[in-house]
């Protein structure tokens, strides 16, 4: 999920095509960019459709609680086929929540066997009387090496989707 900042606000005309009488706020220039390019293709902001006390329209709060905005929109091309978009704006805040939460996790570069492994070494290292020997049959085993060059293609895999999802979402933005 990626997020473009964008607050639509109220209808600037009463009959605008695309958004209904019951936005939230000030449009910025997102807004304005996101409502252009529903009118081009006769789309909904559901979102403004359907009136909800202000208290409950805001999907953003600050950290510090202070400022509300509602920055997420259900698109659709049926204005009449959502009766409510408390369940989806629910659905598309626990999405972020647990992608929050997932880029919380620190990944494990290595696996423990490599981390024993790296850890054993530093220890024979450290004892002079120890047997070169000992060290070279760690140094040699590819475990470690298997790793990170498997954390590495994950993190190049992620990064190439990250951008191609990025951008399919800009060209629909402009």
């Amino acid at each position: 999920m990626i997020h473009f900042k964008v607050k639509v606000g109220i209808q600037k005309e009463p009959n605008e095509q695309g958004i209904g009488p019951f936005g939230l706020e000030k449009r910025n220039s997102r807004g304005e960019t996101l409502v252009n390019y529903v009118q081009k293709n006769k789309l909904h902001l559901m979102n403004t459709y359907l009136k909800k006390p202000k208290q409950r329209r805001w999907t953003w709060l600050s950290p510090n609680g202070d400022v509300k905005n509602e920055i997420d929109y259900v698109i659709c091309n049926d204005k009449h086929i959502i009766v409510d978009t408390t369940e989806v704006t629910n659905g598309l805040l626990l999405a972020a929540e647990q992608i929050r939460s997932n880029k919380k996790e620190k990944r494990q570069k290595l696996s423990d066997k490599a981390k024993n492994l790296i850890e054993t070494r530093k220890q024979l290292l450290k004892d002079r009387n120890t047997n070169k020997i000992k060290i070279t049959e760690i140094n040699n085993q590819k475990k470690i090496r298997e790793d990170m060059k498997k954390y590495r293609n994950m993190k190049i895999k992620e990064t190439l989707k990250k951008k191609k999802i990025l951008k399919e979402l800009r060209s629909t933005m402009k």
